[in-house]
């Protein structure tokens, strides 16, 4: 029978083929993969304001030096946190945050501290999509933590010189049962695993609010606190306008300013850049204080600023209209991107 004759294929061609089509396959499952991530890794940072737990963890800090601390710690939606320490430098000490304050108490709550408020909802919309934009987030596998089945979430920066973590997410609760933290040089700096986790046991709203003084004062000690403020209401009210600096690190921006007042009473600016997942802070002490912002009953008509912030760490001196600030750059980043932040207010 006739008929038009089937041509033969050309088997470089059919190779080619088979390699795009296949290279097109592993780019939509990597797409997909990376989307399981985010997805998974916004529903972790969401778990603060939705779940609640009673566990015991342990914490491995391997720098400077290594240490293990155990600590009790309740949990229950949204964003009331009580974790008590059992060992390590601070035990008896409990830490807690009411859902709006943070705040510290010793073993006899002879001394408390209430610190600043917790990062607004704004706040951690910005940081999560800083994080999805500077760092590659991964699924590396499952495992088990606390008799639990989690998945193993690896947030890696895009940018070179910037610490990253690994999580391991309870794939029911998305709660981070184990996270390890490492530096810049992939050091490891710290472990923190959820040993035990109760999502069921009762837990009294109470526990979580700040507890009253045995001293018979809410702040029985002298305390720092931060206070978010417009940069020009710093300046007008404070007298305090400090340069920004010439130079950051890719992938970070403002996230915002604050009046900063230290346990003295003295005050300084604070400006926080971040980059989703990590956080450059920095100091501008103004070197001096001037009587009409040193606080009433100040009888000097200029005085040394008492800030010690940073007081061992290196610093530089600038001048900024007519003022005089010590400026100290703090982060887990490279030191050599820090030092480099620092010298940018010279150049």
């Amino acid at each position: 029978m006739g008929g038009v004759p089937l041509k033969r294929s050309n088997p470089l061609l059919v190779f080619v083929a088979g390699m795009a089509a296949g290279f097109f396959l592993a780019i939509q499952f990597r797409a997909e993969e990376n989307d399981q991530a985010i997805l998974l890794l916004e529903k972790t940072l969401r778990a603060p304001a939705e779940t609640q737990y009673h566990a015991t963890s342990v914490t491995y800090c391997y720098l400077p030096k290594e240490l293990k601390v155990r600590a009790e710690v309740w949990h229950k939606g949204p964003y009331r946190e009580r974790i008590t320490y059992l060992s390590g430098p601070m035990k008896g000490y409990t830490i807690g945050c009411d859902g709006l304050r943070n705040w510290q108490s010793n073993a006899n709550a002879t001394q408390i501290k209430v610190a600043g408020r917790r990062a607004s909802d704004d706040q951690a919309k910005q940081r999560f999509d800083l994080l999805v934009r500077n760092y590659q987030v991964t699924l590396d596998g499952v495992a088990r933590i606390a008799r639990r089945r989690v998945y193993i979430l690896t947030i890696k920066p895009r940018n070179p010189g910037n610490p990253w973590k690994r999580l391991w997410v309870d794939q029911v609760t998305a709660v981070a049962l184990r996270t390890d933290d490492y530096l810049p040089n992939n050091r490891l700096k710290t472990r923190t695993i959820l040993e035990t986790i109760d999502y069921s046991a009762p837990i009294d709203d109470s526990l979580f609010d700040v507890p009253a003084s045995a001293a018979g004062g809410l702040q029985s000690v002298p305390t720092t606190s931060t206070r978010a403020m417009p940069p020009d209401l710093i300046r007008e009210i404070y007298q305090l306008d400090p340069p920004p600096p010439r130079y950051l690190p890719r992938g970070y921006e403002l996230e915002r300013h604050y009046l900063y007042q230290c346990e003295c009473g003295d005050k300084a600016v604070l400006t926080r850049f971040i980059d989703g997942l990590n956080t450059i802070s920095v100091f501008a002490i103004p070197t001096a204080t001037d009587a009409a912002t040193a606080g009433e009953g100040s009888d000097a008509a200029v005085r040394e600023n008492c800030c010690i912030i940073g007081a061992n760490l290196p610093s530089v001196t600038v001048k900024h209209k007519g003022r005089d600030y010590r400026i100290v750059v703090l982060g887990d980043i490279a030191e050599g991107e820090l030092r480099r932040v620092m010298d940018s207010f010279q150049s």
